[in-house]
């Protein structure tokens, strides 16, 4: 056992809408396995690598396994399906890391991170009250970074506003495209590769950090890009999206598609990490940023997509080479209600 001690916790969405970029997020925790180990290899720093992924029900894939024993994963054991129980899994991951008791080193970070491309439509067991409260406990201890990437910014914005997560410490992604959402990933991965770096040069008692994707205060990341070295397509500032529209009037050098901010807005540099830039905003055809976002602010009815879907099967654990059989979460232990 090292001084130091990281525990990683990965929160994935494996609901339906997650289907047609199966192969970015294995990628992208396939990177992650492969940063983490690097980290695990100092004989004095412990990292800790917890996997929950969630649809309509939570699932335990990985508790605490050392990073050194990951195993990479294919697509045969990322299989989505179902809805979205977001708050569920945020709720429950925070409680599995309160009730660990790490008193034995010296250092203590946690990091837990939350990656999904819809909205929250199935909790049972936990509300965004309950999470926030939560969340506002860990906030007095200073070894907490929770981080949250979404798809539609005005909806990254509000969760991250409703749940106390730091600005600086959410970020927007798009999967409309495999190269988008590819994209996206790749600059999570850095910013978590990031974050390791800084965490390992530290030997404090705690360590937390509250720009983990935008190195701007207070601003929201932008990782919506396709090109291989990370730069942003489109970015935007929190003033900004609290329109409920882009704005669409143009100058005599913009394209009717583009506009201008007038503000400067973070975007991915291929680092991983939030840069303040001033980059064009695509109009998204005149749709609001705020409307539903399952596959990437499509616009998609839940009700139309849960009859093309067909059996959801949610109840099923989630069985694979790479993670083996995941356990259910015993709601009576650690929810704070009970589903009709």
């Amino acid at each position: 056992m090292g001084n130091q001690l990281t525990r990683v916790v990965i929160v994935l969405d494996r609901s339906g809408s997650m289907g047609s970029r199966v192969e970015e997020a294995v990628n992208h925790y396939n990177e992650q396995v492969q940063q983490l180990k690097e980290y695990d290899k100092d004989k004095d720093h412990d990292v800790l690598v917890s996997l929950i992924t969630f649809n309509g029900q939570v699932w335990t894939q990985l508790d605490s396994v050392p990073a050194s024993e990951l195993k990479e994963a294919s697509h045969k054991d990322y299989q989505p399906t179902g809805s979205t129980a977001m708050y569920d899994a945020m709720g429950y991951a925070v409680q599995r890391l309160r009730e660990c008791d790490d008193n034995a080193y010296k250092s203590v970070a946690y990091l837990l991170a939350l990656i999904s491309d819809g909205r929250e439509n199935a909790s049972s067991h936990f509300d965004a009250e309950d999470v926030r409260k939560m969340i506002s406990a860990c906030e007095e201890d200073d070894k907490w970074t929770i981080s949250y990437m979404g798809c539609d910014p005005q909806y990254v914005k509000h969760v991250g506003e409703t749940l106390g997560i730091a600005p600086s410490n959410t970020a927007n992604w798009s999967t409309r495209t495999k190269a988008r959402a590819a994209g996206g990933l790749r600059c999570a991965a850095a910013s978590i590769g990031t974050y390791m770096a800084d965490r390992t040069l530290c030997r404090s008692k705690s360590f937390k950090k509250d720009t983990l994707y935008s190195d701007e205060v207070g601003t929201m990341a932008d990782f919506d890009t396709d090109d291989a070295d990370g730069t942003a397509l489109g970015s935007e500032t929190l003033d900004d999206i609290n329109a409920d529209t882009v704005k669409t009037t143009t100058t005599a050098d913009a394209s009717p598609d583009v506009v201008k901010p007038t503000a400067t807005a973070p975007r991915c540099d291929g680092s991983g990490r939030g840069r303040g830039r001033r980059q064009g905003v695509r109009r998204m055809g005149g749709q609001k940023i705020g409307g539903q976002c399952y596959s990437g602010g499509g616009g998609i009815d839940l009700q139309a997509l849960r009859q093309n879907m067909g059996d959801w099967n949610e109840d099923e654990a989630p069985e694979s080479e790479a993670w083996g059989k995941a356990s259910s979460v015993d709601w009576k232990k650690y929810g704070t209600k009970t589903a009709d």
